[in-house]
C-alpha cells in the first residue's frame, strides 16, 4: 500500500531562491527615490524591483538618517552662480523655499525668511 496519491509529482517542488542586493545597490536606488519627482515605484519598474522592498529600504534610510541627526553639506557656488560684481552684496531672498519627500509623497514649502523658525517646526511635524 503506498501514502502517496498517484497524482502527487515524484519531484520535490522547486525553492525559491532569495535575492541578496549589495549596500552599493541598495544605495543606489534609495538615491533614485530621493530625486526630485520620483515614485517609488518607478523607481521599481526601472530596476525591475518590488515596489513593497524599495519601500522598506527607503523607510530605512529615513530612519538611520534621523538617528544619525542633520548632516553639514558643504556647498561652494558655481562660477554661473556668484554674482558678477563680487563688490556688491546680494540681496538676501524674501522667502526660503523648501522641498522634501517623505515615502511617494513630495512637498514643496516656500516660506517668508523672517518666520524661518515656524517654517522648521512645520517641517519637523510633518517629517515625523
Amino acid at each position: 500500500m503506498n501514502d502517496t496519491p498517484e497524482s502527487a509529482p515524484s519531484e520535490a517542488p522547486a525553492t525559491r531562491r532569495r535575492r541578496h542586493y549589495s549596500a552599493q545597490f541598495k544605495s543606489e536606488v534609495v538615491q533614485a527615490c530621493l530625486a526630485p519627482g520620483a515614485t517609488t515605484l518607478g523607481v521599481a519598474q526601472r530596476y525591475g524591483l518590488r515596489r513593497d522592498l524599495v519601500g522598506r529600504w527607503l523607510l530605512r534610510h529615513h530612519r538611520q538618517t534621523q538617528a544619525s541627526g542633520p548632516t553639514f553639506v558643504a556647498w561652494a557656488p558655481t562660477p554661473e552662480q556668484r554674482p558678477a560684481d563680487s563688490s556688491r552684496r546680494p540681496v538676501a531672498p524674501e522667502h526660503v523655499r523648501i522641498t522634501c519627500s517623505r515615502g511617494d509623497r513630495d512637498v514643496c514649502v516656500e516660506w517668508p525668511v523672517v518666520a524661518a523658525d515656524q517654517c522648521a517646526r512645520f517641517l519637523r511635524e510633518w517629517l515625523q
